[in-house]
């Protein structure tokens, strides 16, 4: 497991698992698992599963834990290159009933963070940092940062390395096509609750 990406998720598998791909001789399984912020919302993220590490007990309903890391890559869907976001299980094991979702990360900034206020007056920062896996590929993951964390990173050059402990979570929002097509989508983003400068 990687020392700069680290993510323990536990919560209730909403989805039957399905063969997703293969890759380097390996079979991986996907499914989608729900876990409950303390707001009583969900966030429902991929998680996939290498063969070996399938088990009969992660199917629709049952609550697991996951330990690994989240993984990125970049898909053509409806022709158009789109950042994929999943966890990449390295540990999974049953639960009687749980919800975590705890994040660490360390990487480089992409580019400088931009600070800017919602329509309630809240600060706010969208991030993206590069991730260095052990075999020195990346993962490129988007951040969300609030109040103090978004006026400390609107201050931090592109480059500059960060850590980072927050939540993967999911939102979904409205993305218009065309004057006549709407299409509801989901984001995926750590929402960042500490966060040091390297």
């Amino acid at each position: 497991m990687s020392i700069n990406n680290h993510i323990c998720l536990a919560g209730k598998v909403v989805s039957e698992p399905m063969l997703g791909y293969w890759c380097y001789q390996i079979n991986y399984y996907t499914f989608a698992l729900s876990s409950l912020r303390l707001s009583g919302n969900a966030d429902v993220v991929w998680v996939h599963v290498k063969q070996d590490l399938y088990f009969p007990f992660i199917c629709s309903g049952a609550y697991i834990g996951v330990e690994g890391e989240i993984r990125t890559c970049n898909r053509e869907i409806e022709g158009k290159r789109r950042l994929v976001i999943y966890v990449h299980a390295q540990h999974v094991y049953p639960l009687s009933h749980s919800n975590d979702n705890q994040v660490f990360l360390k990487g480089s900034l992409c580019k400088q963070a931009q600070r800017r206020f919602t329509p309630l007056g809240k600060e706010i920062a969208d991030v993206q940092i590069a991730v260095r896996r052990a075999s020195n590929k990346c993962d490129f993951i988007p951040l969300i940062m609030w109040r103090t964390n978004a006026r400390a990173i609107s201050n931090v050059q592109k480059g500059g390395t960060i850590t980072v402990t927050g939540r993967l979570q999911s939102r979904a929002y409205t993305k218009q096509l065309d004057c006549a097509t709407v299409e509801q989508r989901t984001a995926y983003e750590v929402s960042v609750g500490e966060m040091q400068i390297v």
